[in-house]
């Protein structure tokens, strides 16, 4: 088990991925000793995660970021800074997730990491994004955010790119979800932590996410109603001139 754990370390693996592999084959032994199958259970060791990430993107940082990134990826950014979402999230994202008469986005549960449905009410900034992006539609692509067409699929290494240019480099696009929330926090509702959490992970049924950006979602106990959801985006202020 040592070995396997050196082995999948050295591959790029990350420890807490590692710790669920083995967490796997912890299960699998214990089922086959009830099953009488084996007769013990060999030592599988524990490897310590990383610690929770912690990192932000400020204002200014935001805009030094935008700034080196090509213009059809800067929209992906914006839409990132606004709403916290995932950047896989964003990248998937279709037109017929977006209910533009209603102002809300619906996630669907098979494109997010939990899978579990989101609905994200539009703020101003978004929606007058949204309408951008329709307005630049292709025919025959599904995809809000595209360039000519295609799908992003450079968007992680011009994120990189961008990074190094803005001498930033290290940040994570993964930094706005917990920065969403923050700014939420400051700006919005009285600072009530719960609310603006609440306001990014209703779940496509109507409950709450049980979890969400780390650090500040977790435990969120907040009111889930379309009202909250609505009040807490729609006061968001605008990212950028472009949005």
């Amino acid at each position: 088990m040592r070995e396997y754990a050196k082995a999948r370390r050295a591959r790029g693996a990350e420890p807490g991925t590692v710790k669920r592999d083995l967490g796997v084959l912890s299960r699998m032994f214990t089922l086959a000793l009830q099953a009488a199958r084996l007769a013990r259970r060999p030592y599988i060791p524990r490897l310590p995660e990383n610690p929770p990430r912690q990192g932000f993107l400020e204002h200014a940082e935001y805009l030094a970021i935008r700034e080196h990134l090509p213009a059809h990826f800067r929209d992906v950014l914006d839409f990132g800074y606004l709403s916290g979402w995932r950047r896989a999230e964003i990248l998937t994202l279709e037109w017929r997730d977006v209910d533009r008469p209603a102002g809300v986005i619906r996630l669907r549960p098979e494109v997010c990491k939990t899978r579990e449905g989101r609905v994200l009410v539009l703020s101003a900034s978004l929606r007058d994004g949204i309408e951008r992006r329709w307005h630049h539609r292709a025919l025959g692509c599904p995809f809000v955010f595209h360039e000519a067409a295609r799908h992003l699929d450079g968007f992680k290494h011009a994120w990189d790119r961008a990074c190094k240019a803005a001498s930033l480099s290290g940040k994570l696009f993964h930094d706005l979800r917990r920065t969403a929330i923050r700014n939420m926090v400051r700006d919005l509702l009285g600072g009530s932590r719960d609310r603006c959490a609440a306001a990014l992970c209703i779940r496509g049924d109507g409950r709450r996410t049980p979890g969400g950006p780390a650090a500040f979602v977790r435990g969120c106990r907040g009111a889930s109603s379309g009202f909250h959801r609505e009040q807490a985006v729609s006061r968001l202020p605008a990212a950028s001139a472009a949005w």
